[in-house]
């Protein structure tokens, strides 16, 4: 049959996609595939290598094709020598198969995988399949992407551009990938439920990361997990704030098995505005500093806002960044965690929604050594620095208040949580690993014993201790309170949060101190005046300086009235770069002086302290190679430097440096004198032939209050005894002991325990017509008190299919309360004794959804979804959903038809039983 040759133009308007006997799928048997298409005299063309069938490639179909290896299908039709369908793309893959390609023929069995472990571990994951005509590269180009399941449930195929992604990990065989959905391409938006409740299921671009430095390419010493960015991306999700969701894939590249990769967002414009509200258009999305989405006109804003308290927290999420900080001092990433390097931040180019920073690139986490710091390291676009030199009380304060919340007591960041996410990632993956360390760990040695290893040298050398180093640390740089924040007890036993009953009595321990407390959700310290931190030397600061060459009399660095007129006079950083790194911090250029000749600079620093009062001290100091540093004559730190400080002597070791380190030398407190005062440095170089040399410091305090009505927050109540709590609350509270305030202890209790004891027994969702069209007004929920003791609603909240937040209200055991859409329309057709409280926002769908209800300390009652299709007589006809055993009945089986019925009343029987 004598085919056209030339172009062919695909026509939407008459467009009839070639119809497959077989979808994609898993096969472990061989079949014959039929291709057909309902167009007459359209002629049909496959491909088998990832290339777009055409008239003059690919294979012209007669009849059917076996199929009996993993195989990608590629098919169009051409019609009437000028039109052509759109390509349909399919695969079928057979994990027998897959096990035995030829990238997949090392030793399995001396590397812990038999035949069946690999099927088994590519069974264990849904599978990508990319068909492209052309290999992958950082230029993006069309692919087609397949989502297939190996349980047979509905996936997706559609064309979109795919381009490799990242930095050094480029040079690795297994690259990272972006897929972004296009009009050029296909569809502009992926509709899919990738990620399950609670996530978006639409998407303009997805990332198939690689594992890059977290997979078994790379070996500082430690070697990859896989899991690390999953891990942190899970930990800002439950803080609170948006993180991009994954899940971890098998990869196929035309038919071969490209490995194991973890399918996720990417916190872009798109991404914003899929959980905040709004259009793409309405955001900026950075990535390392440099706009990926809208451009740097709010950055930059923001950035101006960096001296104004009140107007910077306008502009960035304030309690987003304090967290995100908090993520990276506890992974302790200090290799490539910079401020142009590994970090992400979205915001809104108007309010409401400022910028958000979201942990990305996270392969070097929990990774460094238990006392990795990065307290030291400038943060994204030296943001953190900045903040830290203004020592602002009300962030400083926040962060610490939000290190308590995550590092201490049953804190998201603590060792059992910590272990018990690790441990959930890692049953996760375990059943899959062995397929990624076949494919490419066979050069690396890297085998699934050495994924466990691993997994378990993080848990015991890092995870079990770090949160208590990170506090240390915070400590250390006046970040966080000396004194202890309060612990919650009850009946003796700690309990940060969660139910408590009648007879149960609240403790705030704390062995000093006074605690003070308020249950109406205010902070129990009001922040006064003499909370803020005031610099006494400034980076800028003017100073002397000397590079000796020979003895200088101890003086120098005791003596305010020395004779230094003939050193050198200037101001800001001190120091020298043969290459650049160095220049945003060097003031006073010494390299003609000290490079070939001499280690040692001296530098005196006189500055005024007003008036002497109780106060933290702190020094940061900027440092290559070394420094002792001393306060009026006596010395008060040192770093880089163990000797005796002699003028000819030099640094320990050559140490470059990222910032500004901060010291807490509060013990030397009682140094300064009112008046005038002298900083002395003596720095040090590691050699004369050194590239390289740098000296700074800065001096601040911060004021310790005196305690008194004035700071005290007039609702908050000093704790004396232990405390009965008369409804469900937020308690706060923190210890004041001797004009210094700890961290704020925060914890919701519940009084009764509505986990057990509250139950959703009856739903009106889709109301009869009470004036001839559905009145959506006479919806209804009911809920039972089926425990044996009261249980306080107050805070407690739907938050999905309606929301509504109950009030103070307590239901005694055995009795209802109704949440009517409108009390006003529900009493003209209800006579009920129980509680009727409304309105809520939002309206049940009458098609069925997903209903969540949570306590006031955010753990679930009831998460299920109810259907329109289990009784039709509920469904707009008058009857209701009603449990049939609210007592007896698993709750976690409330999404299932079985455990509901319809009433048998009209209308329902909302505030007593069916």
């Amino acid at each position: 049959m004598a085919l056209a040759t030339g172009a062919y133009v695909h026509a939407q308007d008459i467009d009839c996609p070639v119809e497959a006997s077989q979808a994609s799928s898993f096969r472990s048997d061989p079949f014959l595939l039929t291709l057909s298409c309902s167009l007459p005299y359209a002629h049909v063309h496959y491909t088998v290598d990832g290339h777009e069938p055409g008239p003059n490639r690919g294979t012209l179909y007669v009849g059917p094709i076996t199929i009996e290896v993993t195989s990608v299908i590629r098919a169009r039709a051409f019609y009437a020598n000028q039109w052509s369908t759109s390509i349909q793309t399919l695969t079928y893959l057979f994990v027998a198969d897959v096990a035995t390609q030829s990238t997949m023929l090392g030793n399995q069995a001396g590397r812990g995988n038999t035949q069946k472990d690999v099927e088994d571990a590519l069974l264990a994951l849904p599978s990508v399949s990319i068909a492209t005509p052309i290999a992958i590269s950082q230029i993006e180009g069309r692919i087609s992407a397949e989502m297939i399941w190996p349980d047979g449930r509905p996936g997706f195929q559609l064309d979109c551009g795919a381009e490799y992604f990242g930095g050094h990990s480029l040079g690795y065989p297994k690259k990272s990938m972006r897929l972004s959905f296009k009009a050029m391409y296909g569809p502009t938006r992926l509709h899919y439920d990738l990620f399950g409740k609670h996530a978006a299921d639409s998407f303009d671009q997805l990332l198939l990361r690689s594992g890059s430095h977290d997979g078994v390419f790379y070996d500082n010493g430690t070697k990859g997990i896989f899991i690390r960015n999953r891990w942190i991306c899970d930990r800002q999700l439950d803080m609170g704030h948006p993180a991009p969701h994954g899940i971890f894939v098998h990869v196929y590249i035309n038919a071969v098995y490209w490995g194991q990769y973890h399918l996720m967002e990417r916190p872009n414009a798109a991404f914003m505005a899929s959980y905040l509200g709004g259009d793409k258009e309405d955001y900026d999305a950075l990535n390392k500093g440099t706009p990926i989405d809208g451009d740097l006109e709010a950055w930059n804003e923001m950035k101006t806002s960096l001296g104004n308290y009140t107007d910077l927290q306008q502009h960035m999420d304030m309690t987003n960044f304090a967290d995100y900080l908090i993520l990276q001092f506890y992974g302790g990433n200090n290799w490539d965690w910079r401020a142009s390097q590994n970090w992400m931040a979205a915001g809104a180019k108007q309010n409401p929604h400022a910028f958000k920073f979201f942990a990305w690139d996270s392969d070097m986490i929990l990774r460094r050594g238990l006392y990795a710091s990065v307290l030291d390291k400038p943060g994204p676009h030296n943001l953190w620095r900045d903040l830290k030199s203004q020592a602002n009380p009300a962030f400083l304060r926040l962060l610490a208040d939000r290190a308590q919340q995550h590092l201490q007591n049953d804190g998201v960041l603590t060792p059992v949580r910590v272990t018990a996410q690790f441990e959930q990632l890692r049953d996760r993956m375990a059943a899959s690993i062995g397929a990624e360390t076949l494919r490419w760990g066979q050069n690396t040695g890297y085998s699934v014993n050495t994924w466990y290893e691993q997994l378990e040298r993080v848990r015991t050398e890092i995870i079990e201790d770090r949160s208590e180093v990170v506090v240390d640390q915070m400590r250390s740089a006046g970040l966080f309170p000396l004194v202890d924040a309060p612990t919650f007890m009850v009946n003796g036993q700690p309990q940060s949060s969660g139910p408590v009953y009648a007879e149960d009595r609240l403790v705030l321990d704390s062995p000093v101190g006074t605690v003070y407390y308020t249950l109406d959700g205010a902070d129990p310290q009001v922040l006064a005046q003499g909370d803020s931190g005031t610099t006494l030397v400034k980076q800028d600061h003017a100073k002397t300086v000397l590079i000796p060459t020979g003895p200088v009399v101890a003086s120098w660095k005791e003596n305010l009235d020395f004779d230094d007129s003939a050193w050198i006079a200037g101001t800001g950083g001190i120091g020298y770069d043969t290459g650049s790194a160095y220049d945003p911090w060097i003031n006073m250029d010494v390299q003609s002086q000290m490079r070939g000749q001499t280690n040692s600079c001296y530098a005196r620093i006189p500055f005024v302290l007003a008036k002497k009062h109780k106060i933290r001290l702190f020094l940061d100091l900027l440092v290559d190679d070394g420094v002792v540093a001393y306060l009026n004559g006596v010395e008060v730190a040192r770093s880089g430097f163990t000797g005796t400080p002699t003028w000819g002597a030099h640094a320990d070791s050559a140490l470059e440096t990222s910032g500004f380190t901060t010291i807490d030398i509060t013990f030397a407190a009682d140094l300064l004198r009112e008046g005038n005062n002298l900083l002395a440095l003596h720095g040090l170089n590691a050699s004369t032939s050194s590239s390289d040399f740098l000296l700074n410091a800065t001096l601040w305090i911060q004021s310790m209050a005196r305690g008194g009505d004035d700071i005290v927050t007039p609702t908050a109540r000093a704790y004396t005894e232990p405390i009965t709590l008369p409804y469900s609350t937020q308690v706060k509270a923190r210890v004041l002991e001797e004009g210094q305030w700890s961290a704020l202890s925060e914890g919701f209790f519940t009084v009764g325990d509505a986990v057990e004891s509250l139950r959703i027994t009856e739903i009106m969702y889709h109301p009869r017509s009470q004036t001839g069209w559905d009145d959506p007004n006479a919806e209804y929920v009911e809920l039972l008190n089926i425990g044996s003791d009261p249980v306080n609603l107050n805070h407690m909240a739907f938050v999905d299919g309606i929301q509504f937040t109950f009030p103070n209200i307590t239901v005694l055991p055995g009795d209802y309360i109704v949440l009517a859409k409108d009390p006003d329309v529900f009493s003209e057709h209800h006579v009920c004794d129980c509680p009727v409280l409304g309105p809520y926002n939002g309206v049940l769908k009458n098609s069925g959804e997903t209903l969540e209800l949570r306590t006031g300390d955010n753990r679930t009652i009831h998460a299920f979804e109810y259907d329109d299709t289990w009784y039709s007589s509920t469904d707009g006809l008058g009857y209701s959903l009603v449990v049939l055993d609210p007592t007896g009945g698993d709750p976690s089986q409330w999404g299932h038809k079985t455990q509901w019925s319809p009433s048998f009343v009209l209308d329902g029987t909302p505030g007593r039983p069916y």
